[in-house]
């Protein structure tokens, strides 16, 4: 008696394996992904690009750009600090620093203002 409720319950176990189905989804951050799904590659288009920032003497900046910092007295000062040209945006980052703030201003090659940021230094 025994031996058979062992070997039933043997067959029991086998039959409900064969008869179990293995979960297909897997999951890429948290997300489910199948096989036909286009997330499973990362695009590279999808990432953030990376800030490329080349350093610019002033002798080097252009004409305009250069009369535009020499004559608004918003830019006094940015002669005191590394001017970068930003490749991705091509736009020229001035850098003024005053008592309590650094000022950042994103300038076009003809030296007017695209974008503005403030940061305190306290």
């Amino acid at each position: 008696m025994e031996r058979l409720l062992l070997l039933g319950v043997i067959c029991l176990m086998l039959a409900s394996r064969a008869w179990a189905q293995d979960d297909s989804i897997r999951y890429r951050h948290g997300i489910p992904v199948t096989e036909n799904d286009t997330t499973e590659n990362d695009l590279v288009e999808d990432r953030y690009p990376h800030e490329r920032l080349t350093r610019i003497l002033p002798e080097n900046l252009p004409s305009q750009l250069r009369r535009a910092l020499e004559r608004k007295s918003v830019y006094t000062g940015w002669e005191k600090f590394p001017v970068y040209f930003n490749e991705n945006t091509n736009l020229y980052i001035i850098r003024i620093k005053t008592d309590r703030t650094i000022k950042v201003f994103g300038l076009n090659h003809a030296g007017k203002g695209v974008t503005y940021d403030e940061m305190s230094i306290d």
